[in-house]
């Protein structure tokens, strides 16, 4: 088994703990990683960390982000409040900050802002598609907020559907008091009906959105299978291998390299 390592190499630069949203709780950073002598604009992966939305850090998807920056692109690992701080939608309004944020210091960091993915692990996954799908419109009936859209999605095992044959047995489960994704919800320790059909809801607005991206990688079945092979590994950093096999799924209308 080879664990990717997390020291940055020579030919990566990290801008760390960038503030991108102060609230009134905390102040919400984000780590930016590109070439050292990155000249011309590159594509932007943020990649989210994951956590079962109450623990996790930006620094758990550094050794991901040095894989991703040494294939060419810009990688973005924001932090976001967690379900102690705040429930939902208080990560996704975050997440929705650390976007524009980049969006609008992308001259800055040689960012090229028409080609932009969404990216996360579990939790972070889960974060990444619901960005990505909504548009960045978190409540249905903000009609002054502007719709975002994204070039690429990567929901690494991110879940869609809380109450699916799979979900529930960990979410409905009778000696937890509650669970990750309750408490992020903000429910009691069942998930109720009307939290089940938001998420079925959410499937369906999945479905409608396909069109407006030009790749879509939300490999379940495939992040299961390759993420088996290293349950020794306690280290919460994805393996080399499936990073490999993952950037191969990336494009922008052009081959990227890997």
């Amino acid at each position: 088994m080879q664990v990717p390592a997390t020291t940055l190499p020579d030919s990566v630069i990290a801008h760390k703990a960038l503030v991108y949203k102060q609230t009134k709780t905390s102040a919400q950073t984000l780590d930016i990683y590109q070439q050292t002598q990155q000249t011309q604009t590159a594509p932007l992966i943020m990649l989210i960390h994951g956590g079962g939305w109450q623990s996790g850090t930006p620094a758990l998807m550094t050794a991901l982000a040095i894989a991703l920056v040494e294939r060419g692109y810009v990688v973005a690992t924001p932090s976001y409040r967690l379900s102690d701080e705040a429930p939902y939608p208080a990560a996704v309004e975050d997440l929705v900050s650390a976007f524009h944020w980049l969006n609008n210091n992308a001259a800055q960091y040689n960012i090229d802002s028409t080609k932009i993915a969404l990216s996360g692990g579990s939790a972070g996954g889960q974060l990444a598609a619901l960005l990505a799908y909504s548009g960045g419109i978190v409540d249905s009936s903000d009609t002054n907020s502007k719709r975002f859209n994204v070039q690429a999605l990567i929901n690494i095992d991110g879940l869609s559907d809380f109450t699916s044959p799979e979900a529930l047995p960990f979410e409905n489960n009778s000696a937890k008091s509650v669970t990750s994704a309750s408490k992020w919800l903000g429910v009691g320790m069942k998930l109720s009906h009307s939290v089940g059909t938001t998420h079925r809801l959410f499937s369906i607005l999945i479905k409608k959105r396909l069109q407006h991206f030009s790749l879509i990688a939300q490999c379940h079945a495939f992040v299961q299978v390759e993420t088996a092979q290293y349950k020794s590994c306690n280290s919460c950093i994805y393996p080399v291998k499936f990073t490999s096999l993952m950037m191969r799924r990336i494009h922008f209308g052009y081959s990227s390299r890997g």
